[in-house]
């Protein structure tokens, strides 16, 4: 198949090079310097002169601790999920990637069911602009996938992230610091592409168009600092800054449940990226 990727600098971009490197699809991979998904006359001369049968659409803006938002944030990704989005009479599938922050990180999001968007207004620019994407992809009815990430993390994920962040402070005999300790769902990159994976081997109508991408079980950022270090074979040597609890950022299983796939799961995930990152 040829599988068109947006926003192959990033990280899920990057991480879907990498895995799918060996494989009998052709990738496409663009970035804002070989294909402007910004630019509506740019994707449609790319559709109008390639034929693409999946698009994984990782390109994003905002999201980040460290970026300061903007209203661009907003309108670049609507912008950006709107040109693609209507030439899905041109592909296959389409493959979104959604935020828990659809569900406003305002307040506590615990077990979030993928319908809970409707009663969710985020007033962040980045969680806004996911939750009306999530919105119209309910709407369409078609082709168009939306995974809701919580957490992601792998190999080529950013050193300042939570999992590996944690992972070079054990092997540096360094504590790992946590500011707030609080449930939160991470998702394993490989297991990712694994869902991505079964769409394409499986797609047809009856497979769900809009699925949180977790486990079923849920951990803390504790928890996941002393799994960490049990992989590692070491002492847990952790530092919480807050005494209280913070706001829980969990999903729902049960759709993703209902896909039976065989999936690493949180600690073979950290695993993998103890023995490859």
């Amino acid at each position: 198949m040829n599988i068109l990727v947006t926003g192959c600098n990033g990280f899920i971009g990057r991480e879907f090079a990498s895995y799918f490197i060996n494989s009998e699809h052709k990738i496409y991979l663009t970035n804002r310097n070989n294909l402007n998904i910004l630019n509506e006359k740019e994707v449609d001369n790319f559709f109008l002169n390639n034929k693409i049968d999946v698009v994984v659409h990782a390109a994003v803006q905002g999201g980040k601790r460290k970026h300061k938002e903007s209203y661009k944030d907003f309108l670049h990704n609507v912008k950006m999920y709107d040109n693609l989005s209507k030439h899905a009479d041109r592909f296959k599938i389409m493959f979104n990637f959604g935020s828990g922050a659809e569900f406003d990180r305002r307040h506590k999001i615990d077990n979030a069911e993928e319908l809970d968007i409707f009663d969710s207004f985020p007033i962040d620019f980045y969680g806004l602009s996911k939750n009306l994407i999530s919105k119209k992809i309910k709407k369409h009815d078609g082709n168009i996938i939306n995974l809701r990430l919580f957490g992601c993390f792998g190999e080529l994920e950013d050193s300042d992230r939570m999992i590996k962040n944690s992972i070079s402070r054990v092997r540096n005999n360094q504590p790992i610091i946590i500011h707030q300790n609080r449930k939160m769902d991470f998702f394993y990159i490989k297991d990712l592409f694994k869902v991505i994976e079964h769409y394409i081997q499986n797609y047809n109508d009856t497979l769900p168009k809009d699925v949180n991408m977790c486990y079923k079980k849920k951990t803390s950022l504790l928890d996941i600092a002393i799994t960490v270090s049990s992989v590692m074979n070491e002492d847990p040597n952790v530092i919480i800054g807050a005494r209280n609890f913070g706001k829980s950022y969990t999903g729902d299983f049960n759709k993703l449940k209902t896909m039976e796939i065989n999936l690493y799961g949180l600690e073979n995930g950290i695993r993998e990226v103890v023995e490859n990152g």
